[in-house]
């Protein structure tokens, strides 16, 4: 089975709205169609349209309003277009050191007691 190279839909559909933004076929302060309505529209889950908008809300294109729906905000931001490596997080890369002393609560001083083991030291 080959691995799909495009976008994944959430970023396909950010970039979208994000460039009717940019050109001003969406003005500011206008309100973004409505998750239900562009989620039926596009043949998408509507949690799909959601994380557009988040990534729209993150990249400060748009705004959310409690009770009322997605506007693009007043001012939007000047960014660059939206790329999958932008819209895509990798976790943290935590070293195994630091993290089991993080837990086992290893001192660094010769002052520190450590109780972790239950037995004075």
């Amino acid at each position: 089975m080959a691995l799909d190279d495009s976008p994944p839909l959430y970023l396909q559909i950010a970039t979208q709205m994000a460039g009717l933004i940019r050109n001003g076929s969406l003005g500011r302060g206008s309100r973004m169609p409505s998750v239900r309505a562009l989620a039926r529209q596009r043949g998408v889950a509507q949690s799909t349209v959601v994380q557009a908008y988040h990534w729209l809300e993150d990249a400060r294109l748009i705004t959310a309003r409690p009770r009322s729906g997605y506007f693009v905000a007043a001012r939007p931001a000047t960014l660059p277009e939206p790329s999958v490596s932008r819209g895509l997080r990798r976790p943290r890369e935590v070293s195994v050191d630091w993290l089991g002393q993080r837990i086992l609560g290893t001192p660094h001083s010769a002052d520190v007691v450590s109780f972790s083991s239950g037995t004075p030291g």
